[in-house]
């Protein structure tokens, strides 16, 4: 037999880690979707005919809930436990009666003739593309659970148009189906798959399909599964039994390793080992830079369930709630007491750590199915439409009660520092953030609603938070970062959202191919925004937080403390590489480098200045 050289496959490293070992190829079971037009007579039995696949597949749904329970107890009150029991949840809950889900497949089948296979796929790939097209990474990879639910429903159909028991549609695997000591490779993952896998037996995964937000990723990353994903032919590339080493670093799958490739990654693997280790010691240790100035770190959160990882990471409190996704995927409008109680658990959950409530930003990508015909958006570029504190300003009847809701939580944790607790000395420890503002009227206007809503609440004799929570405005418009100055006095505190401040700033559309090249934060009209609106909350003595990408980009901490920023906000995960990086840095030196890159001429130029600033002995 002929030796092969060594073959690279790129796709996207999801789960960090290295794993050097056999492939098992994972066959894939991909439904049938025939499509034809049925006769109008036949409409009643299609119905019939979809509804058993429904009914099949909840069972399904429901002994797989049961199923990872069983298997994995200690998972129940983990961060991965409750993802995957949120995840069968809204899966089950589309298949309700009257769901958006159930009524676009019955409208397929009654209204255009549509055989069920057919109306499941148009109705699941409708809802799936209204994700998709969010620009919001988490959102967007939303799509892949509609499509997860979709193959289910799809498997079913199938079963029992042959007569064959639903049972025998190929379901989630048991753990014990997959061979020991296995790096496993699929067309896909469903986050259902990964939860069941076992990462003392699994070696990692790999997939041609998926991406970093998926909860594919998701759930490989809460196992400590080394992931790659989006792997192109992988499948037909590697056959059962190559040995591969996975870097879900770097995102690279290697075929037929050599000697010394195996002998390199063996010793990263150590190296890695080492460096999880030192950064697990940071956990309890301030965030501060060699001439002692403390820098806060805090976390950007969605969901309850994340509040896990934010004490695991060692964060100091919530910098972010996103509260949108209580809106998402849902034909009606959360009322105060379902949103009270989901901002109670992250409240009370943090203990007396800060807490920052986003109020809603939804619009431009952002869809929100029970808003209806509010968000119609009429313009040819939604981002620069009727969204965030624009939306909520039109719409006060849904502002209130989301109002009310975080009111009344805050109240409860100001009753929980009662009981005798003490609470850490940290400015705003419960704070209101307003989103996409742009002038001192909304400001204004948003601060009057806050008041009538707590005199509301007082008339209902509820508690209100004592002393009530900072009031805080998203820099994320150039309007906003140039006229700091001026709106500072009407506000608490600043949130600077990097991502949209650049956006609008370059007027460059990421998620365009065309133009997304040209998107860079270290524009130098991007730095000089944020560098005013610093010295704006300085001025008027004010705290300030960078929550977009670049605050979980240990590449950007020296820059971002140099232009007088003291508080990042992150995904929890970033957290200890953000650390260790302002553990070496030395915030006079990092003020010298942001009055640089303040004077560069472009990006590439403020990225020499980053890279001699690491690396002061390289040439």
């Amino acid at each position: 037999m002929t030796d092969q050289k060594e073959q690279r496959l790129q796709g996207l490293g999801v789960s960090t880690g290295i794993a050097i070992g056999p492939a098992s190829v994972q066959e894939a079971h991909i439904p049938k979707v025939e499509k034809y037009t049925i006769d109008p007579t036949a409409c009643d039995d299609t119905r019939q005919h979809l509804m058993r696949a429904v009914t099949a597949t909840r069972k399904t749904l429901l002994a797989l809930k049961k199923k990872s329970t069983l298997l994995y107890p200690s998972l129940l009150n983990s961060g991965i436990g409750r993802e995957i029991t949120l995840l069968l949840d809204a899966h089950l809950h589309m298949l309700d009666d009257g769901s958006r889900l159930m009524r676009l497949m019955e409208h397929h089948i009654t209204g255009k003739l549509m055989n069920a296979s057919w109306a499941t796929f148009e109705a699941i790939e409708h809802i799936a593309s209204q994700f998709q097209a969010m620009k919001d990474p988490y959102l967007s990879a939303r799509a892949e659970d509609v499509r997860e639910l979709g193959m289910r429903l799809l498997r079913h159909i199938d079963a029992t148009s042959t007569a064959t028991s639903p049972a025998s549609t190929h379901e989630t695997p048991m753990p014990q189906q997959y061979p020991h000591g296995h790096i496993l490779l699929a067309q896909d993952f469903t986050p259902a798959d990964t939860v069941l896998l076992d990462p003392l037996h699994v070696l990692a995964i790999a997939t041609e399909s998926g991406g970093r937000e998926s909860h594919t990723a998701i759930m490989a990353r809460a196992l400590g599964i080394p992931a790659v994903l989006g792997v192109y032919q992988l499948t037909t590339s590697i056959g059962n039994g190559d040995q591969i080493v996975l870097d879900g670093d770097n995102g690279l799958i290697i075929t037929r390793p050599n000697a010394h490739t195996i002998k390199h990654y063996h010793s990263k693997r150590s190296q890695e080992k080492q460096q999880r280790e030192h950064l697990a010691t940071l956990k309890k240790r301030p965030a501060c830079t060699t001439d002692q100035q403390h820098i806060h770190l805090l976390a950007n959160i969605e969901l309850p369930r994340e509040c896990a990882h934010v004490d695991a990471h060692g964060a100091e409190g919530i910098g972010l709630v996103r509260s949108e996704f209580l809106y998402m995927n849902r034909d009606d409008l959360p009322d105060e007491e379902e949103q009270y109680h989901f901002y109670k658990d992250i409240v009370c959950s943090i203990g007396d750590r800060p807490v920052t409530i986003r109020t809603l930003d939804v619009g431009g990508e952002k869809l929100a199915t029970s808003m209806g015909d509010m968000l119609s958006d009429k313009g040819e570029n939604p981002a620069l439409g009727l969204r965030a504190i624009r939306f909520a300003l039109k719409h006060p009847h849904i502002f209130r009660v989301q109002l009310a809701a975080i009111l009344r939580a805050f109240a409860q944790r100001a009753h929980h520092n009662s009981t005798g607790e003490k609470a850490q000395p940290y400015t705003g420890q419960c704070r209101i953030l307003l989103p996409m503002i742009s002038c001192a009227q909304e400001i204004i206007q948003a601060r009057a609603i806050i008041d009538e809503v707590a005199q509301d609440l007082t008339r209902r004799h509820i508690p209100l938070p004592r002393p009530m929570p900072s009031i805080g405005i998203m820099i994320e418009t150039p309007s906003a970062a140039v006229a700091a100055d001026t709106l500072a006095p009407l506000c608490d505190f600043f949130s600077i959202g990097t991502n949209d401040l650049t956006m609008y700033t370059l007027a460059i559309d990421r998620g365009n191919e065309e133009v997304a090249h040209l998107y860079t934060p270290l524009h130098p009209a991007v730095l000089r925004l944020i560098h005013q609106s610093a010295q704006a909350a300085h001025k008027h003595q004010l705290s300030l937080v960078v929550c977009g990408e670049i605050a979980g980009d240990p590449f950007y901490a020296g820059l971002l403390i140099g232009l007088g920023v003291k508080e990042l906000s992150m995904n929890p995960t970033a957290v200890p590489r953000v650390k260790q990086r302002i553990l070496h840095t030395d915030s006079r030196q990092a003020k010298q480098l942001a009055d640089k890159a303040l004077k560069a001429l472009n990006d590439t130029e403020i990225i020499q200045l980053l890279e001699k600033f690491h690396h002061p002995d390289r040439p």
